[in-house]
């Protein structure tokens, strides 16, 4: 007698052959299509060449102005960095003395004087306050020939850093920023090293952040050719210990999706550099979101 097939054992060996298809299959394709998204070219651009260097003022020939004591402030007319004339009155001064009237009755009288401004120059230190006793020294006049700025020290190696000409930006502690330029390159005493005099092209704003640290910006004429995308395309990856890692989302030619690490240069605005991880005509994606995985399938928009 033919014995039959043993049903069970059939019906599993097809529920094991159906699951290592649909296996298969999952591995075989990509994992999901995404839509909406908008993919740029990593594009190689020219980026100006900029030097960070410690700003230096030197001021000299400063004038010390002193009036007569017991005088109480009136009136203020000029403060730091504002710019006086030979003539202009600085400021008022009231004292009051006693006097007899008509009728014999005594009175105290107030006796204005004024300073007048002997010389050309600026305020480089105001220490008047209204109503309040003149200090021993009032306050500071300097002449514009005697304000000089200076780059830090470089060596004469880099000195195609340091050109006359070269557009500066001269940032202070608090933020603040003026625009100057390079006009002599000097040698910096015995050592071979070299230093930049700049334009002194804002008094005031020198004057009024002499006691700040400073820092200069110099431009040079010539350019990099740097890879650069927008910021916007970088995602952020903590990691292990608080550290960061950052990361783009690459796109090949059938549009799938590769997580791709890069190093980031200088920010310029809302353009990022790429260092490393990237290479000219790399194409990723402009808006990612925390959707996309590797392997993906995106839909561009249209």
């Amino acid at each position: 007698m033919e014995k039959r097939p043993d049903f069970m054992k059939v019906i599993m060996v097809l529920c094991f052959a159906a699951v290592a298809v649909i296996f298969v299959s999952k591995q075989s394709k990509p994992k999901g299509e995404k839509n909406n998204y908008e993919i740029i070219s990593v594009k190689k651009e020219q980026r100006e060449i900029k030097t960070t260097i410690e700003g230096i003022i030197e001021i000299s020939n400063l004038t010390e102005v002193k009036v007569t004591k017991g005088l109480k402030t009136k009136e203020i007319n000029f403060h730091e960095g504002d710019q006086v004339k030979k003539g202009d009155v600085i400021a008022t001064f009231s004292s009051y003395v006693t006097r007899k009237g008509k009728n014999g009755k005594r009175y105290r009288a107030e006796r204005i004087r004024r300073y007048v401004s002997g010389q050309d120059g600026y305020i480089f230190k105001m220490n008047l306050n209204i109503g309040e006793e003149v200090p021993e020294i009032a306050f500071i006049i300097v002449n514009p020939e005697d304000i000089k700025l200076y780059t830090g020290n470089i060596k004469s190696g880099n000195k195609n850093n340091l050109l006359p000409g070269m557009p500066v930006t001269v940032k202070f502690s608090d933020n603040q920023k003026i625009k100057s330029e390079i006009i002599r390159v000097e040698k910096a005493g015995d050592s071979g090293d070299l230093r930049g005099e700049l334009a002194v092209s804002d008094i005031k704003g020198i004057i009024t952040n002499a006691d700040k640290n400073i820092s200069i910006d110099a431009v040079s004429q010539d350019k990099k050719e740097i890879l650069a995308i927008p910021v916007k395309t970088i995602i952020k990856k903590e990691k292990a210990g608080g550290n960061y890692e950052n990361y783009v989302y690459a796109v090949d030619s059938n549009n799938k999706v590769t997580e791709k690490q890069i190093t980031l240069g200088e920010v310029n605005g809302a353009v990022i550099e790429i260092e490393e991880g990237l290479e000219d005509g790399d194409r990723v994606i402009l808006n990612p979101d925390n959707r996309l995985e590797n392997g993906f399938i995106i839909k561009t928009e249209k």
